[in-house]
C-alpha cells in the first residue's frame, strides 16, 4: 500500500484518505498479514494522486511485488539499455 499525504480534492479529503489507508493496513495485519512479507505500507509526505508522484515511488513497489520472480528494469537502467543498443 502506498499513499500520498495530499491525495484528494481538499486537505480534509486527503486526511480521510490517509486515515482510511491506515485502517485498511491495520485490518489486514489483524487478519494475519505480515508487514514486510505480505504487505508493505508507505506514506509519501506531500505526494499527490498523479502519474508524476507515482513515478517517483514505483520502483520500491515493484521490487516488493516482484522480489522473487524477476529483475526489475528501472527508468534509469532502461535508458542505459537504450544507449547500448544505439551504440551497436
Amino acid at each position: 500500500m502506498d499513499m500520498g499525504t495530499k491525495e484528494g480534492q481538499s486537505a480534509d479529503e486527503a486526511q480521510q484518505t490517509i486515515k482510511d489507508a491506515r485502517l485498511l493496513q491495520e485490518a489486514l495485519v489483524k487478519k494475519g498479514w505480515k508487514l514486510g512479507r505480505d504487505l508493505k505500507y508507505f506514506e509519501a509526505e506531500g505526494a499527490e494522486h498523479n502519474e508524476r508522484a507515482w513515478a517517483q515511488r514505483v520502483e520500491p513497489i515493484l521490487r516488493f511485488l516482484f522480489r522473487r520472480s524477476c529483475k526489475i528494469i528501472t527508468p534509469n537502467s532502461f535508458n542505459l539499455l537504450s544507449r547500448r543498443r544505439n551504440l551497436l
